[in-house]
């Protein structure tokens, strides 16, 4: 599985590179939870309501017990991307949570 991820929309969404040859598709799924929200949003709100609060969460988590996961931005995506892939059943909540 990928370690993490980072989405630009309108450029791509970015794996992090590791030894194993299977796609997270959960990852990538809720990585296009964020291509969601920069659609409905358009640019400017998106990268100031989503990607800077994004990165700053997943900044503080380096370095405090902050739960990245558990972000208002992230959960958003995740429900998004739940939707749009019409509720998977394999969606795994532990590491995407709905709530």
């Amino acid at each position: 599985m990928a370690q993490g991820a980072i989405c630009i929309p309108s450029w791509g969404i970015l794996l992090a590179p590791n030894k194993h040859t299977n796609l997270d598709l959960s990852l990538l799924r809720h990585e296009y939870g964020h291509v969601l929200q920069y659609k409905e949003m358009g640019f400017w709100r998106f990268y100031i309501l989503v990607g800077i609060p994004s990165l700053w969460s997943a900044f503080r988590r380096s370095f405090t017990s902050h739960c990245y996961e558990e972000h208002r931005v992230e959960i958003d995506a995740n429900k998004r991307s739940y939707a749009f892939f019409k509720e998977p059943k394999d969606w795994p909540t532990h590491r995407f949570p709905l709530s």
